[in-house]
């Protein structure tokens, strides 16, 4: 394991500067050299990624300050992209999607219902089993290696939507109309459901503005807009 202080020192580089290159104050990268030399690991991922990248071996000059010029874009990108509290990994993704979305989006006839349903998957995924599970149906299926696991609880779910999709890759015109009709109606049902959800938070958030009301008033407090709505994030919060 290489000194990290005399080796930034060797190649003209101050551990100010340094820290200022990778976003780190001086007292956060002192814990990180002590953690990496001391073969701990670093408690933020994407640190113990830059650090491994620039000091597992003694680099060239050239070669580090190459290195560390690649780190300072990705840290700028995430910091441009709001993701730099988030994991490599996570940030890498996100990063990927907003360029593939921004060129797609460039061409000019971009399918709107595709991002909608995009959004809608992100938004509710983790309440919706059915959703999540069709993500992971058209990953897995698409994976490169053979030897990937599949869980049992994703089996009934891919073969079903095998079923479906096999359906439509054979014959996309052939349907059963009696299928479309319970399509539609679960249509309605849905509207509806959403309908009576936004009626009931509608009517909470009234009961709760007249309770913040109320409270302002017994309390001497001028009642106005903006106390209320303080009143009514106040509760909100709690």
């Amino acid at each position: 394991m290489i000194d990290i202080k005399n080796y930034l020192k060797k190649i003209g580089v101050s551990k100010q500067d340094f820290a200022n290159e990778i976003k780190l104050s001086r007292p956060t990268l002192d814990t990180y050299i002590n953690a990496f030399e001391n073969g701990e690991i670093i408690s933020r991922d994407r640190y113990q990624i830059i650090f491994n990248r620039l000091f597992s071996e003694e680099l060239d000059e050239d070669v580090f300050k190459k290195r560390l010029g690649e780190i300072k874009n990705l840290l700028n990108r995430d910091e441009r992209l709001g993701t730099d509290k988030l994991e490599t990994e996570a940030a890498d993704i996100v990063s990927r999607i907003n360029k593939r979305i921004l060129a797609d989006m460039s061409k000019g006839d971009w399918n709107k219902q595709v991002y909608i349903f995009v959004d809608m998957l992100i938004k509710d995924y983790r309440k919706n089993t059915t959703l999540e599970k069709l993500a992971e149906y058209f990953s897995y299926l698409n994976r490169s290696k053979l030897e990937d696991v599949i869980l049992d609880e994703q089996i009934p779910y891919f073969a079903q939507f095998y079923r479906a999709f096999a359906s439509l890759r054979d014959n996309p015109t052939l349907y059963d109309k009696s299928d479309f009709d319970d399509f539609m109606k679960r249509r309605v049902e849905i509207i509806n459901d959403r309908d009576k959800e936004n009626k009931i938070k509608e009517e909470n958030i009234k009961g709760l503005i007249v309770e913040a009301r109320k409270n302002l008033e017994d309390n001497g407090i001028e009642v106005t807009e903006t106390e209320i709505l303080k009143a009514l994030l106040n509760k909100l919060n709690k």
